[in-house]
């Protein structure tokens, strides 16, 4: 675009904002927010729960386990997670959501 003056105008254009590094497939971090959104407690209020099996500070459903257990990171995605453990800023919200289960021991037999 030209302006009056003869200086040539450019359009600003919004900067993307920073998503963070992507470890998961994009469909199963898709899945895996999905059900996460729908816990009525953070998820690491539920791995802290999950630890001390103290099972009155959850309020999940049945329902909502067996979703849960569905979208549990593999072995070898929370090998490629923990690298980041130090530094979880870096991850896109999803990867710093599921973190937390990536250290719980025995996360599956938990739920």
């Amino acid at each position: 675009l030209r302006g009056g003056d003869g200086a040539t105008k450019t359009k600003k254009t919004p900067l993307k904002k920073n998503e963070g590094i992507k470890v998961l497939d994009a469909s199963r971090a898709q899945n895996m927010a999905i059900v996460l959104s729908k816990l009525p407690i953070s998820s690491q209020e539920l791995c802290d729960a999950l630890l001390h099996l103290d099972f009155s500070a959850m309020a999940v459903s049945e329902d909502m386990v067996e979703l849960l257990t569905g979208v549990l990171p593999t072995n070898e995605e929370c090998d490629k997670l923990k690298m980041y453990q130090d530094s979880p800023e870096e991850l896109r919200d999803i990867e710093q959501k599921v973190l937390p289960f990536c250290f719980l021991p025995r996360s599956h037999a938990r739920l």
